[in-house]
C-alpha cells in the first residue's frame, strides 16, 4: 500500500527500522517486502534502513545477507540487482556500550540511502529512539501524522490539503479566501499554523482556536463563512480563524520573492550556526524566532521589515508571529537548506549536506524519468495494434520492468509457475497500474497485450518448466557436426544393405524419421523382415552436450502446432534422420517369420541403408489399394504383421482399437483461419483485455485449426508390428548376452467382473473397456514380462532421435558388437531410467494439456449450432447421468452428461455450451 499522498510529495528523508533485522522474519518477509516497495516506487527518494540484530555483523555481512534475501525471495540472479540502488552506510561495531551512540550520530546525518546494521544494547537506546523518530517523516503514531506536512501545507503552489485528506490521521480542512487589506489570498489550512503555533511560544494568543483544533482528530475544521463571521464575538474560534487566515496570508506577501530569500536565508544561518553537541558534523538547531532573526533583519532589510510591520498592524497581530510564520513555512520549503528538529526548530544544512541532498534530488528525478519513460513504453505497446506489437524480448531489458514482466508471467502460471510471493505482490500492483482486474487470465491478457505472449500461447510447456530452447553447448555442439562428422567406430563391421528396397513409414508432420522397413520373400511361405533404425549414436556419443540435453529431455514432444525436438533438429531431421536417396547408417535387425509368425532365426547388427520411399500412412493406403503388386516389399510386410498379430493374440496381448483424435494447427495467409463473428471473442472491459482480444482475434485469423479422427487399418498395424518385432529380437539379444538394457514391463490388466462385460455393449464399448483395465508400464535393467504385447522381455529400440531410453539401447548394443564392455551397468541404466520415467511423464502431461486446448479451440470455433453426434461408451458416475462419449467425427472422448434412461452403446447428439480453451472448459449438453 503507498505511503499517504502527504507523506509521500514530501522530498524528506523516511527511516525503517527494523528489529531483528538479521532474524528468519526480517529475511523471509520484511526485506523483500521493502525492496518489493522499492520497485514499485512506494519509497520516499531519501529513504534509509536501519537494521538493528543480536548477530555481530559488519556493513559488507550485512549488505550480502540482505541481498542474499532479496535474491532468494525472488528467485533472481545476485546481478539483477545491479544499479538497483547502493548499499551503502556504517554500522556500530559488535556489542560495545558506545554502539547506540553510534548509532544515534549516524541517524541524524546520514542522508545518503543506505542500509545501516548495529548490534542492540541497552546503552543510551532512549537517545537512539529520539532521534530515529526525530529524523523519519512517517510516524508511526497516526495522530501526529500530519504535523510533518507543515512545509507541504504552507507551500501555496502545493496541491490543497483537502485534496489529501484521506491519508490516516489527516484533518480535513476546507480552503476558501480571505480578504486582507487591498488582496485576497488563500485561505490558511488551520492545522498548518495550529501546529507552529503549538510549538511555539504564541500558542497563548489563539487559545480557542488551537484548543478546538486539538480535539478535531479526523474532522472538518473548515473556515467559517462571512456570514458566519459577522455574528462571531470577539475572541471567539471564528474570530482568530480569521486572523489566523490574515496571518498567513501576509506571511506568503512577505515570502513573494522565495527562491532569492531562500537562499540567502540558509546562507546567514549558516553562517551563524554552531556545532551540534551531539554530532559536530552537523549543526545545532534554532527556533523560528532566530531563523526570522536571520531572514528579516531590521538594519539591512528596512523596506521589507517595514512592510511586515505594515502586514502585521493590518492583521493586528505580533509583527514577530509574522515573521517567525514566514520563516517557519520558507524553512519548511527547503528540506535541501534546513533540517527539521522537534518543536519547530530547524538547523542549517551543511554545504556538504546540501550538495548530497541536490544530488539524491537528481538521482530521484532521473529515477522518476526512467520510470515515467519505462511506463511510456507499456503503455505504447499496449495500445500499439495487433501486427504492430513489439518482440517478444522487448521489455527482457536488464531494468525492473524485465522484474515486473517476469513477475506477472508467474502469476499467470497459476501455482505450476513457480513464482514466489514477492512475484505475486508485484504482479497484482502491476495489473493494478494497468487498470487490469486482479487474475491469472488477467495477466495473461496483459502479457499478450504487452507482445511478451502470443495470443495463443503454449503455456503447458511453461508450466511444468519442459525446456523450449537448447542450451549454447549443444548448439555449437551441433553447429559442429554440420562441419565436421565424427569417425566412424563400427565401420568395419557395418553392413551393406542397400540393395533393399526400404520404405520410411511415418504420421502426418514427422521431421524425425528414425526407422524403415522391408521385406523378402522366402521359400515355404516364409517372409523376411528387416527393420532399420538411424543410427544416432554415430553422431552423438556419450558426455558430450547433445548426449547430456537428450537426457534432461527425456524425449521429443509432439503437439499440435509442432515439436518440442530432444535433438536440436539441424541434427536430428537432416544428419540423422533416415532421408530418401542417401546412405545411412543405421542399426539393423532381421528375422523370418513363418507361417505361424514365429521367428525361426534372427539377427542385429550395424549397416548401411538407401530409403527407397518415404510416406505417410494415408499414402501407403492408397499406394496398396490403387497399385496392388507394384509394392511387393509393403505386401510382404501388411501379411508379416498379420500373422505376428495373430500369435500375439493367443500368448495374451490386448489388442485394444479405438479410435485416436489427432489436433493440428496450421499458420495459414491473413483471413484463411477462423474469422471470429460478431461480438465474438469478448471485446473486454479494459485496455489490456481489448488488446489482447484484437491480438487473439487477428491470429485466430491466420491459424488452421484441425482435429481428425485416425481408426486402425493394415498400414497401422505394419508399422505398429515391425517396431514391437524389433523390440522383441532385441530383448532376445540383450537377455542371451547379459546386456542391461532398459527392458520395457507391464503387469496383467486388472480383473473385470463378469456383471461389467455382460453390461458393456459388443463393439467401441467393450474396447474402452478393455482399455481402462490396462495397468501402467514399468522399466528396468532386466528382462520382464509385458502382459499388453504378449512378450516375455521387450525392449524399445525404434526411436533413438525420439526417445533417450531408445539411445541408451543403442549405446549398450552397439558396444557389445564391436567385443566392448557395454558402458552402462545394471545399476547405473536404473538410476537412468527413473530419472527418464519422471521426464516423459511430465512431458507427456504437456503435451495433453496442448492437445486439450486446440481440441477445445476446435470446438469454440464450431460454435454452439454445430451437432456433435457420438456415442456413450463408459459411465463416469451413472447416478449423476456423467459419462464419456467418443465422438463420431473427431475421434475425441470426452465427459458429458447425458439425459436419464440413457443406456451404454447409445447415440447422442450434443452441442457446445461453453468452450474456454485457457480454462480447460468444454460443456456439452444433449440435443437428442
Amino acid at each position: 500500500m503507498p505511503l499517504p499522498a502527504h507523506i509521500q510529495s514530501r522530498r524528506d528523508c523516511l527511516t525503517f527500522v527494523v528489529l531483528g533485522a538479521t532474524g528468519n522474519l526480517a529475511r523471509r518477509k520484511l526485506l523483500p517486502a521493502l525492496f518489493q516497495l522499492y520497485l514499485t516506487g512506494h519509497l520516499p527518494p531519501r529513504a534509509r534502513i536501519v537494521g538493528v540484530g543480536r548477530t555481530e555483523l559488519t556493513d559488507e555481512q550485512f549488505h550480502e545477507f540482505v541481498a542474499a534475501a532479496i535474491c532468494q525471495a525472488w528467485e533472481t540472479p545476485r546481478t539483477a540487482l545491479a544499479g538497483q540502488g547502493g548499499l551503502a552506510g556504517s554500522g556500530g561495531s559488535g556489542g560495545h556500550q558506545g554502539s547506540f551512540h553510534t548509532l544515534n550520530r549516524q541517524s541524524s546525518s546520514m542522508d545518503l540511502d543506505g542500509l545501516f546494521h548495529a548490534p542492540p544494547t541497552r546503552a543510551d537506546i532512549g537517545g537512539c529512539a529520539e532521534t530515529l523518530a526525530r529524523t523519519t517523516i512517517y510516524q508511526m503514531d497516526s495522530k501526529r501524522m500530519d504535523k510533518d506536512d507543515i512545509g507541504a501545507a504552507g507551500e501555496p503552489d502545493r496541491a490543497p490539503h483537502s485534496a489529501r485528506s484521506s491519508a490516516p490521521g489527516s484533518r480535513r480542512i476546507s480552503v476558501g479566501s480571505v480578504s486582507a487589506g487591498e488582496h485576497t489570498y488563500p485561505a490558511c489550512p488551520e492545522h498548518c499554523l495550529v501546529d507552529f503555533l503549538t510549538r511555539t511560544r504564541y500558542a497563548r494568543m489563539f487559545p480557542p482556536v488551537v484548543s478546538s483544533a486539538r480535539r478535531a482528530s479526523d474532522s472538518s475544521s473548515s473556515i467559517d463563512d462571512d456570514d458566519d463571521d459577522a455574528a462571531a464575538p470577539p475572541g471567539s474560534p471564528s474570530d482568530a480563524s480569521r486572523r489566523l487566515a490574515a496571518v498567513h496570508a501576509y506571511a506568503m506577501r512577505l515570502l513573494h520573492e522565495r527562491p532569492a530569500l531562500a537562499e540567502r536565508a540558509w546562507r546567514r544561518a549558516l553562517d551563524a550556526a554552531v556545532p551540534n553537541p551531539r554530532d559536530v558534523s552537523s549543526n545545532a538547531p534554532v527556533d523560528s524566532s532566530s531563523l526570522a532573526a536571520s531572514v528579516f533583519r531590521d538594519d539591512e532589510e528596512p523596506a521589507l521589515c517595514e512592510s511586515s510591520v505594515a502586514v502585521a498592524t493590518e492583521a493586528n497581530v505580533d509583527v514577530n508571529l509574522v515573521r517567525c510564520y514566514a520563516a517557519h513555512v520558507l524553512a519548511s520549503a527547503e528540506p535541501g537548506r534546513f533540517r527539521r528538529h522537534g518543536k519547530g526548530r530547524f538547523a542549517a544544512r551543511t554545504e556538504t549536506e546540501v550538495e548530497s541532498f541536490a544530488a539524491d534530488a537528481a538521482s530521484q528525478q532521473a529515477a522518476d524519468s526512467e520510470r515515467d519513460a519505462a511506463w511510456a513504453r507499456v503503455g505504447e505497446a499496449i495500445n500499439a495494434p495487433p501486427g504492430s506489437k513489439p518482440p517478444r524480448t522487448y521489455f527482457l531489458d536488464g531494468t525492473v520492468t524485465q522484474l515486473r514482466v517476469e513477475a506477472l508471467e508467474a502469476y499467470a502460471l497459476g501455482t505450476a509457475g513457480g513464482g514466489t510471493s514477492a512475484q505475486r505482490a508485484s504482479a497484482i500492483d502491476f495489473l493494478s497500474r494497468l487498470g487490469a482486474k486482479i487474475g491469472e487470465r488477467s495477466a495473461m491478457d496483459a502479457l499478450v497485450a504487452l507482445g511478451r505472449w502470443r495470443g495463443y500461447e503454449e503455456l503447458s510447456f511453461a508450466r511444468r518448466d519442459v525446456p523450449t530452447a537448447f542450451p549454447s553447448d549443444a548448439l555449437e555442439h551441433a553447429a559442429r557436426l554440420a562441419t565436421e562428422a565424427p569417425p566412424d567406430p563400427d565401420c568395419d563391421i557395418r553392413k551393406d544393405l542397400t540393395r533393399l528396397r526400404c520404405y520410411a513409414i511415418d504420421g502426418e508432420g514427422t521431421v524425425e524419421v528414425d526407422d524403415a522397413v522391408s521385406a523378402e520373400a522366402l521359400p515355404g511361405g516364409k517372409i523376411r523382415v528387416w527393420v532399420h533404425v538411424a543410427d544416432a549414436t554415430r553422431w552423438v556419443g556419450l558426455g558430450t552436450p547433445l548426449e547430456a540435453e537428450a537426457e534432461s529431455r527425456g524425449a521429443s514432444g509432439y503437439y499440435p502446432r509442432g515439436v518440442l525436438p530432444m535433438f536440436p533438429l539441424p541434427v536430428a531431421a537432416r544428419l540423422m534422420s533416415l532421408t530418401p536417396g542417401e546412405p545411412k547408417c543405421t542399426v539393423s535387425a532381421t528375422a523370418v517369420i513363418d507361417e505361424s509368425g514365429a521367428t525361426e532365426e534372427y539377427w542385429v547388427g550395424t549397416s548401411t541403408i538407401r530409403v527407397t520411399r518415404a510416406a505417410t500412412e494415408g499414402e501407403v493406403i492408397k499406394m496398396l489399394a490403387e497399385e496392388p503388386g507394384r509394392h511387393e516389399g509393403l505386401e510382404l510386410l501388411v501379411e508379416a504383421a498379420r500373422r505376428r498379430r495373430e500369435l500375439r493374440l493367443k500368448r495374451g496381448a490386448m489388442d485394444v482399437r479405438t479410435p485416436e483424435a489427432t489436433a493440428r494447427v496450421f499458420d495459414v495467409g491473413e483471413g484463411e483461419g477462423f474469422v471470429e463473428g460478431e461480438g465474438g471473442g469478448g471485446g473486454g472491459g479494459n485496455m489490456c483485455e481489448q488488446s489482447a482480444s484484437a491480438v487473439r482475434r487477428a491470429e485466430a485469423a491466420a491459424l488452421d485449426v484441425r482435429l481428425t479422427r485416425g481408426d486402425h487399418n493394415d498400414v497401422k498395424d505394419l508399422v505398429g508390428e515391425a517396431m514391437i518385432l524389433c523390440g522383441e529380437l532385441i530383448a532376445r539379444f540383450g537377455s542371451e548376452n547379459g546386456v542391461p538394457l532398459p527392458y520395457r514391463g507391464q503387469l496383467e490388466p486388472r480383473d473385470t467382473s463378469q456383471k461389467a462385460r455382460d453390461e458393456t455393449p459388443e463393439g467401441l464399448c467393450q474396447e474402452v473397456l478393455k482399455r481402462y483395465s490396462m495397468r501402467g508400464a514399468n522399466q528396468g535393467p532386466t528382462p520382464r514380462r509385458h502382459a499388453g504385447l504378449g512378450m516375455d522381455a521387450y525392449v524399445q529400440f525404434s526411436s533413438p532421435i525420439r526417445r533417450y531410453t531408445d539411445l541408451l539401447a543403442h549405446y549398450q548394443v552397439k558396444a557389445f558388437l564391436r567385443g566392448e564392455t557395454p558402458p552402462l551397468n545394471a545399476d547405473g541404466m536404473s538410476r537412468l531410467l527413473d530419472a527418464n520415467g519422471d521426464r516423459t511423464r511430465t512431458l507427456r502431461a504437456a503435451c495433453r494439456e496442448s492437445d486439450q486446448f486446440w481440441t477445445i479451440e476446435w470446438y469454440r470455433r464450431g460454435g454452439v449450432d454445430k451437432d456433435h453426434v457420438g456415442t456413450v461408451v463408459k459411465w463416469v458416475k451413472k447416478d449423476a447421468n456423467a459419462c464419456l462419449v467418443s465422438f463420431d467425427e473427431t475421434g475425441v472422448e470426452w465427459k458429458c452428461k447425458v439425459r436419464k434412461r440413457t443406456r451404454l452403446g447409445d447415440a447422442v447428439t450434443m452441442r457446445v455450451r461453453e468452450a474456454d480453451p485457457y480454462s480447460g472448459r468444454l460443456m456439452f449438453a444433449q440435443v437428442r
